[in-house]
């Protein structure tokens, strides 16, 4: 039964790395917000290409700045923008 729920819980984390991957291009996906209501970001570097061309460090700080600035920028892509 562990063994399962071991198994099921790796397959669930493993989609949910790809999800960014199996979008399909020009479809933006809406960044997870409501995981990052902390006031500070961590400040590991995995960054994300935003609607508005601009590169953020991670996908909390997108939300920051949708936040500070009351924007609504989504994620164009994973990685830094190339435009």
């Amino acid at each position: 039964m562990k063994t399962t729920c071991l198994l099921l819980t790796l397959a669930l984390l493993c989609l949910s790395e790809f999800s960014l991957a199996e979008q399909p291009s020009g479809q933006p996906k809406e960044p997870n917000c409501a995981q990052y209501l902390d006031a500070m970001c961590p400040r590991d570097y995995n960054p994300v290409c935003g609607t508005n061309g601009q590169t953020y460090s991670n996908e909390c700080v997108l939300c920051m700045e949708n936040r500070m600035k009351n924007e609504h920028i989504r994620i164009r892509s994973e990685g830094e923008c190339l435009e």
